[in-house]
């Protein structure tokens, strides 16, 4: 009895697993619920993080006060505020917290409802947990960076903020837009503060 040569196509059908081969099976499930697995945590991911968006409602007030379709500008950085409603857009409900922003300046979250009747009365808290499709006021504030100098005329603008937040007991963050922006301009030059590393100031000794 003489044995038949092998060819390279029977080679081939060697090393490629059959349909009912066992392990080929075992690596379906284990593919299935890799994908599985990567599919609930990509969905919890979607969940947690943060939707905020900006709301309907804006105000400010001030004697310095130059209000515009695209800024609420200040002279005096004492009063430069203003108060914007801020919506949940996402599925699930969003503590948003008080605190300093990064650039100097600060956003407060209000307590009470959002209207535009009483926007700008509202009380600084710690935190508001906002359900989904709802609103919250937060009181963004406007101040000059301390190491920096500007000439008459010139300023700073806030056109955005990152606001501190918790979605089911995740620590997280959220941008939101400010419409209209919230802005500085000087009057007289701005001089940087004096203990301000690396800074040049005229007359010093």
């Amino acid at each position: 009895m003489s044995a038949q040569p092998t060819t390279a196509s029977a080679r081939w059908r060697a090393l490629v697993p059959r349909p009912d081969d066992p392990g080929l099976a075992r690596l379906a499930v284990r593919l299935g619920i890799v994908a599985l697995v990567l599919s609930v945590v990509v969905l919890a991911v979607a969940l947690v993080r943060p939707r905020l968006e900006p709301g309907p409602a804006s105000g400010a007030v001030g004697s310095t006060l130059d209000a515009t379709a695209d800024a609420y500008t200040f002279t005096d950085p004492d009063e430069a505020a203003a108060v914007y409603s801020v919506r949940n857009a996402g599925l699930l409900p969003v503590t948003v917290h008080s605190g300093p922003l990064d650039d100097g300046g600060a956003a407060d979250v209000l307590d009470g409802a959002v209207t535009d009747a009483d926007l700008l009365t509202g009380v600084a808290v710690p935190s508001r947990t906002v359900p989904a499709g709802g609103e919250v006021a937060v009181r963004v504030t406007v101040e000059w960076p301390r190491c920096a100098a500007f000439a008459a005329g010139s300023g700073v603008e806030r056109a955005e903020i990152a606001l501190a937040t918790t979605v089911l007991g995740v620590p997280g963050s959220a941008v939101v837009q400010l419409s209209p922006a919230l802005g500085l301009r000087a009057t007289t030059p701005v001089e940087p503060a004096h203990d301000c590393d690396g800074v040049l100031h005229v007359g010093d000794g």
